[in-house]
């Protein structure tokens, strides 16, 4: 049971006084009362310090009874019956059901946050959209250098932090997941360390160390950016405390095997192993040499709203908002850390061997000619806004709050229509629905739907509908220009 190899070295692990033992169990013991306990024996550390010798290693867990077999006169203790019964797997087991129930909450408590962040998302985007829309044409309209231009400017990038800020939201709602590409992680890499290096003060330093040139994984830049700018900005955070510093941002490879299983389960727990091709993943390291992080704050350090920074300087959505991402990319993180050692946080991401796909495209330029853009919003002020933008484009607005009198207008003359714009969530009928009835009439109209959260509608059933383009709210006049642009184009094409 204890992989002693004679009897000398089971006497040498003292039943009665040894360092497995607590306080109240000795003195128990002592007393010469009947007592009834659990040990932890760590084989690996016994061994180490020479205790005893064991073919055992890691640990080992026990009940163990001590039945009292009577007093003599003096009422000293004649001895005890003892009795050990290894529960070593029965705890593991039991150990596993109770991380599981744990991890059950946890997704379940994540998914309940998510619907509500949904729905917040939703109603804040229809406030954002006319701040961000108006700031941007009162940009263009204002000269430069005026005073008002500053203020404009101002309001722009602020509505555009908030956009920023709804974007974490959905991301963490898992609502927004982009169209992944093969990226090159490297080059992300060397953009956020300088970024992050240009907010760092004297005395506190950020490297890299590159270990791998297999750098392709299936995302987005702007998730593997957020990723890292996240864990780099924390970093930072922490070491400014100290007031020096480093940081070092680590790249490399490995092939997963069973002794990752400790460091990353979520990779086992998805089966990862059971697969015949061994998966190769990629290591990106966030090494700082602040304070560390003690061992309750790592129980709560992944969690949406939590944080350690003082009141304004975070939101507590920057780990949340990371781990969604790492685990919506099919990967997984895990932190390192000792109070006064500083942190380590390892992001693993599966590698991909498809060729690099550069990404950058050219804005197309605005199409020729007259075009008529019926646009329906049920919130008013959107609907001035867009009415506003459409026209500042040189496209014909006719535009409305109400589903079913847009439905009634296009009915009227379906064929002066280029495009239909259409929020998604509506009380008459919803932006698919009108979509449905739209294309009954006349299949080759374009239609753009606009949203800023949509859990029933993805893009493959947009797809399937008819509908050519989704835009997110708040909506931009870039983005809605160069979707209207690949409208009217198809179109054309079709023509």
């Amino acid at each position: 049971m204890f992989g002693f190899p004679d009897k000398t070295e089971f006497v040498n692990f003292n039943i009665f006084d040894n360092q497995f033992l607590s306080d109240k169990v000795r003195r128990d013991i002592k007393k010469g009362e009947s007592t009834s306990f659990t040990i932890n024996v760590d084989f690996d550390m016994a061994i180490q310090k020479g205790l005893f010798i064991s073919s055992k290693t890691r640990t080992g867990v026990y009940k163990v009874i001590f039945s009292n077999m009577g007093h003599d006169k003096e009422y000293n203790a004649r001895g005890f019956l003892i009795t050990f019964q290894d529960i070593t797997q029965q705890y593991k087991t039991e150990e596993a059901l109770r991380e599981r129930e744990k991890e059950l909450h946890q997704a379940r408590k994540m998914e309940a946050i998510g619907v509500l962040a949904g729905g917040v998302a939703h109603d804040f985007n229809n406030i954002l959209t006319p701040i961000l829309g108006y700031s941007q044409l009162g940009v263009e309209l204002c000269q430069e250098g005026d005073q008002l231009h500053q203020f404009m400017t101002e309001i722009l990038s602020s509505s555009r932090r908030a956009k920023d800020l709804v974007g974490q939201i959905l991301t963490f709602s898992r609502q927004t997941e982009g169209t992944s590409h093969p990226i090159s992680v490297t080059p992300i890499i060397k953009e956020v360390i300088k970024q992050t290096a240009a907010s760092l003060p004297n005395g506190i330093n950020i490297t890299r160390i590159l270990k791998t040139e297999d750098d392709l994984i299936l995302a987005t830049p702007t998730q593997l950016h957020q990723i890292l700018m996240n864990l780099c900005t924390n970093a930072a955070h922490v070491v400014k405390k100290k007031g020096s510093g480093e940081i070092q941002v680590r790249l490399s490879s490995f092939i997963l095997g069973r002794h990752h299983k400790r460091e990353f389960p979520q990779l086992v727990t998805r089966g990862y192993l059971l697969d015949e091709k061994r998966q190769k993943y990629l290591r990106i390291s966030v090494k700082d040499t602040g304070d560390g992080i003690d061992e309750e704050t790592k129980k709560h350090i992944f969690e949406p709203f939590f944080t350690t920074k003082p009141s304004g300087e975070g939101t507590g959505m920057g780990l949340a908002v990371v781990q969604g991402i790492i685990t919506s990319l099919d990967g997984a993180i895990s932190l390192e850390s000792e109070e006064g050692e500083g942190a380590v946080f390892h992001v693993v991401l599966p590698v991909v061997d498809a060729p690099h796909v550069k990404l950058a495209k050219n804005i197309p330029t605005a199409p020729s000619g007259t075009y008529t853009i019926l646009f329906v919003d049920d919130e008013v002020g959107i609907v001035k806004l867009a009415e506003h933008m459409l026209k500042s484009m040189g496209y014909n607005a006719i535009v409305t709050s109400s589903s079913i009198k847009a439905l009634k207008i296009f009915k009227e003359d379906p064929e002066i229509y280029d495009v239909i714009i259409t929020d998604q969530v509506m009380p008459e009928l919803t932006g698919a629905e009108l979509a449905k009835q739209t294309i009954s009439i006349r299949p080759d109209i374009p239609i753009i739907l606009c949203t800023g959260f949509s859990e029933s509608l993805t893009k493959e059933k947009a797809s399937e509908i008819g509908i050519r383009e989704i835009i997110m709210k708040p909506i931009e006049m870039a983005e809605l220009a160069q979707a209207i642009n690949r409208a009217i184009t198809s179109i054309n094409k079709t023509d």
